[in-house]
């Protein structure tokens, strides 16, 4: 995590939704499903915040939990 891109950080967040839905379909998620999504948010916000400087990014990991939560997936736009 700490090596990889913006890029790879939103998909990776915005995908785990999606990999959630289909457990939670199977009735097999977990309820600590979501504090880890928490705790993996709360990393790539912190790694693109502080050690990349790159505060405009932080908007771009919030689309991504967006259309995480919703579903409806849009193609990358770079903040």
């Amino acid at each position: 995590f700490f090596s990889s891109s913006l890029f790879s950080r939103f998909h990776f967040l915005r995908n785990y939704w999606e990999v959630m839905r289909y457990l939670r379909a199977r009735g097999e998620l977990s309820p600590l499903a979501y504090l880890r999504y928490a705790y993996e948010f709360c990393k790539a916000a912190l790694l693109t915040g502080m050690l990349e400087r790159n505060i405009r990014g932080i908007a771009t990991l919030w689309r991504a939990l967006r259309q995480g939560m919703t579903g409806r997936f849009q193609p990358w736009e770079a903040a």
